[in-house]
Order: structure tokens, then C-alpha cells, then sequence
């Protein structure tokens, strides 16, 4: 017969064996089958890289100098309107299926109870355009995958717009996201440790750097423990890897007082405006202006002033009594992007040591769009991390990678603005 002090006992000696085997299991010291990569950057994509990879079976160790909660323009994710819907007037097959797989998955956590605390809401969409669309219909490839999707009859339009679409979409808290993600990693096992890492000596350097931080806050002691390692630092990814094509496209936008109905927007010769509701928060952002090639981090009133008038035409039910909008604050952010696209695929360095290679996965360059396409991005990671035990690495698709121009008619040309 099993005594009390005796049960006692025992369920001290599992607690015990639980805890060293969550140690482990953290460390990923716990099995030679469990290999670590080690993901840099701590924006979004970075954040559901983590998450896949844990998903998958990896052991995973994320660094970054910026964290959810983090308020920076270069930490763009943070302040980000993030909403599903398309500004390029035709992308690539690959970018195609990333916009289908964001799609999909936001609509599961749309539904499921379990994600409510991600912060994905359903909103229907508005899309006008003061002209018909460059391209016509064919611009408006993104609707193959929405059943919701339709041309607005001509008596719908509102005045001065010549054409215009509607559908159902998900705008994203994106603070609620961020946080939601971070806690992932965490349950799943992973680390998140806060770093700044060099990104102007070069990605040897860089590595370097980051297998420093590893030896002194992990159990990681030399660079063969780290079975790759997956560059999604954004801005800073692009400087480190020595990529020019790098250029910022700067945004102004504006958080206002209200949750907007709907998410609208309205395309003319002055650019692109926005309105896109956080749900859960009160406010709605509101933006437009789009740049390339200015890193002024300043807010110019001036665009800001035409953001507000511009946006009065989109979302009328968050206007006061006096007819304005009640700013609650003002943002620059800068997302970064490349004159070929985004850059997901590998690439092999000589070791630190000079024996060996190192695998690097880039997974960076995604302009704006890095909330939806960090679902399908990140899948493709996982997929390429695969493949390496095999030793045959998987298509990476690296022919579209040519230069081309990036959202022609949404964003203007870098001016001494700001």
C-alpha cells in the first residue's frame, strides 16, 4: 500500500523530471534530432517564422533589437494598418499563392475561438478609383481567390470615381498579432532574447555577432550547434546581407479617435488614401502617403493634412461634430523593399571558423504587404530548412528575381520631404 509521504514523494520526483525536462526541451539540448535555427528579427515575419519553425519540429532561438510593444520607424509592424488587400497591379506566381495562403489563414482565425486574442476581424472593403485601374480588370488578379468579390455598379460609386470593388477581408490589430505570435513562440518552447546586431560590417559579421549573443544567454557553445539561421530583420536584414537593391518606402499615418465601419480606400493622381479600423483598440489608421527612397524620419504636416482631407470622402461616420477627425497620433514608418521583390531563399557563407558553411535563409524585402505574406514566406522557410537534411535544396524560384518597378501609381518618388 502506497503511503501519503511515499505519493508525495513520487509527485515531487515527476515535478522534478518535468522541469529538467522542459529544460531541456527550451535549450533544445534535449535530443540530437532537434535542430536549432536561430531566427533574427522580431518583426512580423520574423515573429511567424518562429512560429512555423517551432511548429515543425525545430528548436528555435529568436534575436532582435526590436520586440513587440517596441514603438520605432524602423520597426514598421508595430504601427502597421495591417488589412488583406492588394496595391500591386500584378505580382508573380509565388507572391500569388503567399496571398492566398494569408488569406486562407486569416479567415481560419477569423472563425476560430481559440485565435480571438490575435486580433483578425472580418470588415468589408471599398476600393475606389478615380480612374479605371491601369490594366483593367487584369489588375485585379487578387479577386480569383474571394468569393466575395465584386465590381461596384456604377450607381454605387461615389462622386468623382469612375470605378470601384468590394469584398470581404480581415483588418489585424496589429499590436494584439505581434503579442499573439511572441506568446506562440513562447508555449511552443522558443526564446526571444532582445539584441542589436551590426548591420553594416557585412552578414559574416553579423552571424558573428549573433552566435556571441547565443554563447553568453544560451547552451549554445559553439557554431555547430546552430543548424541555420533565417534572416528577417527587414531594413537591418537587407544592410547586413549587402543587398542593393534596398530601397525604404516611407509612410505617414495617422491613428484617430473611432473604429470605421469598413476598410476603405481611394486611388487618384494624388496617390492612395486609406482607412483601415483597429478593432478592440477605439481608433481607426488612416494613411496614404507612400515614398520611395526619403528616410526622413520626421512628420511632414503637409501630408499629413491631405491625409486627414483626403480620408473625410472614406470614412464620414468617424468625423466629429466640427466636421474632423480627432487625431490621437502621428507615425513615420519605414518598409523595407528591393527592386527585385522579397528575397526568400538560401544562401551558404563560409564558417566562422573557415570550416564549413553556414546556411542562411533570407526571408526579408516584403514592402508592406509583410502581414499577409509572412503566412506563405514562412511556410516556404520551413519547406527550404527541410530540405537541407536531404541535400537537395528546394526550387527557390530565384528567376523572378529581376529588377522591376515596384507598385507602379502608389507611391511617389523620394523628394527632400518629411
Amino acid at each position: 500500500m502506497v503511503t501519503m509521504s511515499t505519493s508525495k514523494k513520487v509527485l515531487a520526483v515527476l515535478v522534478l523530471l518535468s522541469s529538467i525536462f522542459l529544460y531541456y526541451y527550451r535549450t533544445g539540448s534535449m535530443s540530437s534530432s532537434q535542430k536549432l535555427v536561430v531566427v533574427l528579427g522580431g518583426g512580423v515575419v520574423g515573429l511567424q517564422t518562429a512560429v512555423d519553425l517551432l511548429e515543425a519540429g525545430y528548436a528555435v532561438t529568436l534575436l532582435s533589437k526590436h520586440l513587440p510593444g517596441d514603438e520605432d520607424p524602423h520597426y514598421p509592424s508595430q504601427q502597421a494598418a495591417a488589412t488583406w488587400a492588394s496595391d500591386e497591379p500584378a505580382v508573380d506566381a509565388e507572391t500569388k499563392q503567399w496571398y492566398d495562403e494569408g488569406y486562407k489563414r486569416w479567415d481560419e482565425m477569423s472563425n476560430g475561438a481559440e485565435f480571438k486574442s490575435a486580433g483578425v476581424t472580418r470588415r468589408p472593403c471599398f476600393r475606389y478609383w478615380e480612374e479605371p485601374p491601369r490594366g483593367g480588370e487584369s489588375a485585379l488578379w487578387h479577386s480569383s481567390g474571394v468569393s466575395s468579390f465584386r465590381i461596384l455598379d456604377p450607381p454605387d460609386l461615389p462622386s468623382g470615381v469612375a470605378f470601384g470593388t468590394t469584398f470581404t477581408t480581415f483588418c489585424v490589430n496589429a499590436p494584439e498579432y505581434l503579442n499573439y505570435l511572441h506568446n506562440r513562440i513562447i508555449a511552443l518552447g522558443g526564446d526571444v532574447i532582445r539584441a542589436t546586431l551590426p548591420t553594416d560590417q557585412g552578414l559574416v559579421k553579423g552571424l558573428q555577432a549573433a552566435l556571441e549573443v547565443l554563447k553568453n544567454k544560451t547552451s549554445v557553445v559553439q557554431e555547430e550547434d546552430v543548424y541555420a539561421y533565417v534572416n528577417a530583420m527587414g531594413e537591418g536584414g537587407l544592410r547586413m546581407a549587402g543587398d542593393k537593391g534596398l530601397f525604404p518606402i516611407r509612410s505617414q499615418s495617422i491613428h484617430i479617435r473611432g473604429e470605421a465601419h469598413k476598410i476603405a480606400d481611394r486611388i487618384g493622381d494624388s496617390g492612395i488614401y486609406y482607412a483601415i479600423p483597429r478593432v478592440g483598440s477605439g481608433i481607426t489608421v488612416l494613411g496614404g502617403f507612400m515614398e520611395m527612397g526619403n528616410w526622413n524620419e520626421t512628420v511632414n504636416p503637409e501630408v499629413n493634412a491631405n491625409i486627414l482631407r483626403g480620408c473625410k470622402k472614406l470614412i464620414p461616420e468617424c468625423l466629429n461634430e466640427h466636421g474632423e477627425f480627432d487625431v490621437v497620433a502621428e507615425f513615420v514608418g519605414f518598409r523595407p523593399h528591393r527592386k527585385a521583390g522579397a528575397r526568400v531563399e538560401i544562401e551558404q557563407i563560409k564558417s566562422l571558423s573557415g570550416s564549413g558553411n553556414i546556411t542562411v535563409v533570407h526571408n526579408y524585402a516584403h514592402g508592406p504587404g509583410g502581414f499577409f505574406k509572412s503566412v506563405g514566406a514562412s511556410r516556404k522557410v520551413v519547406r527550404l530548412v527541410d530540405s537541407l537534411s536531404s541535400g537537395i535544396i528546394l526550387d527557390q524560384n530565384v528567376s523572378k528575381k529581376e529588377e522591376q518597378e515596384v507598385f507602379e501609381g502608389f507611391y511617389r518618388q523620394g523628394k527632400a520631404s518629411g
